[in-house]
């Protein structure tokens, strides 16, 4: 057995000669590779692609090389192909040039290394976000990021959306306060700002099915609003991910026959616009979402507050508190009578003090406050295209209010692209 010599330090190297895999192997083959992935891996990456790499090797020199590594595949197919006198010149540390290392394309993170398995039980769900460029690219950061603690990462941890809506109505308290009750430690908490393009593509497959008076209804509450990403450490580390784990204690977004002591019926959800929260359903919805909310870096900068806690359930108590004690006095309410009285005022003394040209778009408005003192559904998007034929305008809470209240929420007869997975599928 190979011994480290004085004054020499212990690397992965002396460690793999020293077990007793090596027994089973091919010296000549392993000296060639074992060489020069030592040399490449020390000398270029972080201690932890180092690490995992040298597991990789030892299952790849044992016959199994299915489930390798995009890295490790590219380093060893890199070496192997040093049979010539060529590969002396990398065995010489003094010598070798890093920028004279050949590229391989394959260390490119593709789709096929996705365990799909492991993200989702929906086929249809891997069929259309295997072409998605958000979980692509987050799959890609946090892959190389993570290394070998990436499957602990998407069975562990789950996403939180604390949305505009639920905010404004003071929810963030009583939300938080539930899960952690429920076993979920809160490891990243941080504001960002909603765009018409994050709902939108966060609810891509689902938004197909909706009415063109609720996309109007989300703009008036979603768009340019401060929102909150939470992640959470579930430390029960049940048979079924996090994000499943969590998506049924979220209950369902329709009030009918929901739960009572699920979360959304302890917030007093009433409606399936107005929902305060969202949560991602499974690993695969983690990936994708971290890739339409976070930019690279940031996805970076979240994994290195993860830290050494990635499998610990830390929490940073000053930082949960600070945020909690800004978000804490609701500003809104949710009543379609006070917003109604509110928008009714506005409208009326609007249409008084101004010299209506657009007798139409008035009158319109005098229609749909009627209807909805009826309790009669009305367009939210006509009722806004009216407010600005007239130049009137009104508070976009009260608007988005009535309209998640009167306004149909679904296209006849049109289905989501993407239903909701049954936690059934997971044994949840």
């Amino acid at each position: 057995m190979n011994k480290v010599g004085a004054g020499e330090i212990e690397t992965p190297l002396h460690q793999f000669k020293r077990t007793r895999e090596l027994e089973l192997l091919d010296h000549d083959y392993y000296d060639r590779i074992g060489k020069f992935a030592h040399f490449f891996t020390s000398k270029r990456y972080r201690p932890q692609v180092t690490a995992r790499f040298w597991h990789d090797l030892r299952v790849h020199l044992l016959g199994d090389s299915r489930h390798l590594s995009c890295f490790s595949r590219s380093v060893l197919s890199i070496a192997y192909c040093q049979r010539s006198s060529r590969y002396r010149e990398y065995s010489r540390e003094s010598t070798v040039s890093l920028e004279s290392l050949p590229y391989d394309p394959r260390w490119r993170c593709t789709m096929d290394e996705i365990d799909w398995a492991q993200l989702t039980r929906s086929t249809t769900k891997r069929s259309l976000y295997s072409q998605e460029i958000y979980l692509r690219e987050a799959h890609r950061d946090m892959a190389n990021e993570l290394c070998h603690q990436l499957s602990y990462f998407l069975h562990s941890y789950a996403l939180m959306i604390i949305k505009p809506d639920g905010l404004a109505t003071g929810k963030l308290e009583p939300v938080l306060h539930h899960v952690r009750a429920q076993g979920f430690a809160i490891s990243v908490i941080r504001e960002f700002r909603m765009t018409r393009h994050h709902w939108r593509e966060l609810w891509r497959y689902q938004l197909n099915a909706a009415s063109l008076d609720r996309l109007a209804v989300a703009d008036a509450f979603l768009t340019d609003q401060t929102a909150l990403l939470v992640i959470v450490h579930d430390a029960k580390q049940e048979a079924a991910p996090a994000t499943v784990r969590l998506t049924a204690l979220k209950g369902s977004p329709s009030p009918r026959g929901r739960d009572e002591h699920t979360l959304r019926s302890l917030i007093g959800q009433t409606n399936r616009v107005l929902s305060f929260i969202h949560v991602a359903d499974e690993p695969a919805d983690l990936l994708r979402e971290l890739g339409i909310i976070l930019s690279r870096s940031e996805r970076r900068q979240m994994v290195g507050r993860l830290g050494h806690h990635l499998r610990s359930a830390h929490e940073d108590g000053s930082e949960i508190a600070k945020v909690i004690d800004s978000h804490s006095l609701p500003l809104k309410e949710v009543s379609t009578d006070a917003s109604l009285r509110r928008v009714e005022i506005e409208i009326t003394a609007q249409i008084d003090a101004a010299t209506i040209h657009n007798s139409a778009a008035a009158e319109s408005l005098q229609k749909a406050i009627l209807s909805m003192k009826a309790g009669r559904s009305i367009s939210m998007l006509g009722l806004l295209e009216s407010l600005e034929a007239i130049g009137a305008s009104c508070d976009s809470w009260d608007l988005a209010v009535l309209g998640a209240h009167y306004s149909p929420h679904d296209e006849p007869g049109v289905a989501k692209l993407i239903e909701g997975v049954k936690g059934s599928l997971w044994g949840v």
